[in-house]
C-alpha cells in the first residue's frame, strides 16, 4: 500500500513539474532581445523528419521534445549568451553535470531553448554574422588546412559519387555561399562555401575556421622541397617549427631542454615524435 502511495505521489509531482514548465513558456519582445542573430537552417533531403534536434520550447531534457522542421525552417531569432540550467533536474546534481541551455527569442516573440553539447551550438542553425563573414570572402582565396581533420577534405557536389580531393595548403577561390545541405556531406559547420580549384573543378567545403587559412600560411622563404612536403603532410630534415606545424598540426605536448648547446624540443604526436634543435627539425621517431 505504501509503495502504491509513493508511486502515485511521484506521478503527481511529475505532472506538477510538467504544468510548471508549461506555464513557464513565454513570449518576449524581439526588438529588445539581445544576442546573436540566427536562422533555422535547411536540412538535407529526407532529413525533415528529424526536426530540429536539441531545440525545445522548455529548458529541459525531460519530455523536452524537439521543434518541427516544417514549422521552424527559415525562421529567424536571437540567441542569448546566458546559460540556463534544466530546472527539472535534482538540486543534488552539481551545476557542472546539469544540462545546459541557451534561450532564444524568435521574430514573432516566441521563446525557445537550445540544449548545449560540449558548450557548442548545434549545426542545424547558422549565425547571420557568420554568413556575412563568409560572403566577404567571395572573390578571394582560402588555403586548405588538412591538419585538423581525420582525412583530407574533399569538395562535394550535388552528385554523391562526384567529389574532388584537396591537398594541404591548396589555394581555393571562393565563388559563393551555399546555405543548403547534401545528405552525403561531412564535417562540422552549419553551411558551406562554393569554391574553385586552380584546375577549374568546383565544389563545396564547410565554412569552419579549422578547415582553412584566410591567407597563404607557407612562409615566403620556404624551399620548394619543403612546400611539397607540407602539401603531402610529411616532415623533412631542416624544417622550421612553423613549417612542421603546417604539415602535422600542433603537437599534443612539447618537452623542452635548455643547455649550452641551445634549445632542444621533443614534439609529441601520439606515438610519433619530432626533435628540434634551435628551431629546426633534426630527426623524428615513430614507436608502436
Amino acid at each position: 500500500m505504501i509503495g502504491k502511495t509513493v508511486l502515485l505521489l511521484i506521478v503527481m509531482l511529475a505532472g506538477i513539474a510538467d504544468f510548471c514548465l508549461a506555464k513557464s513558456s513565454q513570449t518576449a519582445d524581439y526588438s529588445r532581445a539581445e544576442g546573436e542573430e540566427f536562422v533555422f537552417a535547411k536540412t538535407f533531403p529526407g532529413g525533415e523528419k528529424y526536426g530540429y534536434q536539441g531545440w525545445s520550447k522548455r529548458p529541459t531534457t525531460y519530455k523536452g521534445g524537439k521543434l518541427s522542421y516544417d514549422e521552424y525552417v527559415g525562421r529567424k531569432g536571437k540567441i542569448e549568451t546566458t546559460i540556463t540550467f534544466d530546472p527539472s533536474q535534482s538540486h543534488y546534481i552539481s551545476e557542472k553535470s546539469k544540462s545546459k541551455f541557451r534561450k532564444a527569442v524568435l521574430e514573432n516573440g516566441e521563446v525557445v531553448y537550445v540544449h548545449l553539447v560540449s558548450n557548442s551550438l548545434p549545426h542545424n542553425i547558422y549565425l547571420t554574422d557568420e554568413v556575412n563573414r563568409a560572403r566577404s570572402f567571395i572573390g578571394q582565396k582560402i588555403w586548405v588546412n588538412n591538419t585538423r581533420v581525420v582525412r583530407p577534405q574533399e569538395l562535394i557536389t550535388s552528385d554523391e559519387n562526384l567529389s574532388y580531393p584537396t591537398y594541404n595548403t591548396e589555394p581555393l577561390a571562393v565563388i559563393d555561399v551555399f546555405l543548403g545541405k547534401y545528405g552525403h556531406g561531412r564535417g562540422a559547420g552549419s553551411f558551406s562555401i562554393r569554391v574553385r580549384k586552380s584546375s577549374g573543378e568546383e565544389g563545396l567545403i564547410k565554412f569552419y575556421d579549422r578547415y582553412f587559412y584566410t591567407s597563404n600560411p607557407i612562409p615566403p622563404g620556404s624551399s620548394q622541397k619543403v612546400r611539397q612536403a607540407i602539401e603531402r603532410q610529411e616532415v623533412i630534415m631542416g624544417m622550421t617549427e612553423k613549417e612542421a606545424v603546417l604539415s602535422w598540426g600542433e603537437p599534443e605536448k612539447v618537452n623542452e631542454s635548455v643547455g649550452s648547446w641551445g634549445v632542444r624540443e621533443q614534439w609529441v604526436y601520439g606515438y610519433s615524435y619530432l626533435y628540434f634543435k634551435n628551431g629546426n627539425l633534426t630527426s623524428w621517431q615513430t614507436t608502436h
